[in-house]
Parts: C-alpha cells; sequence; structure tokens
C-alpha cells in the first residue's frame, strides 16, 4: 500500500515538473516569436524609410540634371544673345555710317559743311515756330551761336545770301522773361553776344532771339516776325 502511495507522489511530481517545463516553454517561445514580430516590424519600417530616402534622392538627382540642364540651355542662349547682340551692333554702326555719308552728301548738294556741321539756309522768310519746325522736318536745329568764330562765319555766310536784316537763332525767354535758353535741350546758352542795350523786350513781346546783320550781333525780336533762317545738324 506505501508502494501505491510512494509511486502516485512521484507521478503527480513528476506531472508538476513536466507541466512547468512546458509552460515555462511555451512562454520562452512565445517571447521569441514577439521579438521576432516586433524585429521584422522595425525591419519593415526601416525598409520603407529606405525607401523613401532612395525615392527622394532620385528626384533630387532629376532636380539636379534638370537645373543643369537649364543651365546649359541658357548658356547657349545667352551665347546666341550675345551673338545677335554683336550683329546688330554692327549693323547700327553701319547704318551710322551710311546716314553720315547720306548726310554729308546731302549736305554738299543742299547745305554748308563746317567743321563737322552741315548748315541749311533759308532761301525764304518765316515766323519762328515755322522756322523751328522747317529744321525738325529735316532733322536739324535752329542755328544757336556756339562761340566768336562760329559767328564771324555765319555773318559772313548772310550777307553772301543777301540777308537783309535779322536771322532767327534757337533761343527763346518765352518761359522766363530774360533768362534766354536753347529751344533744343532747353539750357542755358553756351555763347551770347547781344548788341548793345539788348534784350529790350520792347512793348513785352519780345520773346525770341535773332541775329542783328546790320549791328553783328544778337537781338531780341516778336516770335510772329518773318525772317530767314538757319537749320543746323551734325553729320560726325
Amino acid at each position: 500500500m506505501k508502494f501505491f502511495i510512494v509511486f502516485a507522489i512521484l507521478i503527480t511530481i513528476y506531472k508538476t515538473k513536466t507541466t512547468s517545463l512546458l509552460t515555462g516553454t511555451l512562454a520562452q517561445n512565445t517571447t521569441v516569436l514577439i521579438n521576432e514580430k516586433q524585429e521584422i516590424k522595425e525591419i519593415d519600417v526601416l525598409r520603407q524609410i529606405i525607401n523613401q530616402e532612395t525615392i527622394i534622392r532620385l528626384a533630387l538627382v532629376k532636380d539636379v540634371k534638370a537645373v543643369v540642364d537649364d543651365m546649359d540651355s541658357l548658356k547657349t542662349r545667352i551665347a546666341s544673345s550675345e551673338t545677335a547682340v554683336k550683329s546688330l551692333n554692327e549693323n547700327v554702326t553701319n547704318i551710322h555710317k551710311d546716314l553720315n555719308n547720306n548726310s554729308k552728301r546731302t549736305c554738299e548738294k543742299e547745305g554748308v559743311n563746317y567743321q563737322g556741321n552741315c548748315y541749311y539756309f533759308s532761301t525764304s522768310i518765316a515766323s519762328f515756330k515755322d522756322a523751328m519746325g522747317a529744321c525738325h522736318l529735316i532733322d536739324a536745329e535752329m542755328v544757336e551761336l556756339q562761340n566768336a568764330k562760329e559767328e564771324k562765319w555765319l555773318d559772313l555766310q548772310f550777307r553772301l545770301r543777301g540777308y537783309q536784316t535779322h536771322v532767327w537763332l534757337g533761343a527763346s525767354d518765352v518761359q522766363q522773361e530774360g533768362k534766354f535758353i536753347s529751344v533744343s535741350n532747353a539750357e542755358e546758352l553756351q555763347y551770347i553776344h547781344w548788341v548793345k542795350g539788348q534784350p529790350d523786350n520792347i512793348r513785352g513781346i519780345e520773346h525770341c532771339a535773332t541775329y542783328w546783320i546790320r549791328r553783328k550781333g544778337m537781338n531780341d525780336a516778336p516770335c510772329h516776325n518773318k525772317y530767314n533762317y538757319v537749320c543746323k545738324t551734325n553729320i560726325l
């Protein structure tokens, strides 16, 4: 009887240990599986990150290549533009030469060339406004006295052409009484040689400058008067 009791106790102990071992093994296996799943999950996350970085890098490489291509294209266009500008400048230079040559030929036929300027002397009289308009039609300005040498030369030309009284000069004080300025650039005159007592603005209506042939100097006169005039343009 005692033998059976001892045997039963041994069986119970064996079952208990076996169960404990199985439970421990199962728990250990479960832990391993959990860890493996966690590692797999982390690997998947890492793989996704790597994939995203790869995509970003590829996109950056593509963008950089596009920028480089754009820069190369821009350099090509700039080089082409520089060539076009150079060609245009050469054309403009040639046009200027042609215009100057034409101006010189025209001046030889219709005007007088003096010190790099062409002077067109009128054959009729006109008001100051009409004289200014006539000069603009031939791309010129009303003559202004630049120095004593030019004044002396012009005085001779006036007398040779039989001009009798006055010749319009490109100056007026219509904006401010007593302050004669150039009608070509609205600046003060570079050279003045008024006849003694001039300008006198008689009756308050003398606002345009003339060259007074008889007295050899500048004078002010009513702008509506009609005198000869001279148009001047640079042909250098």
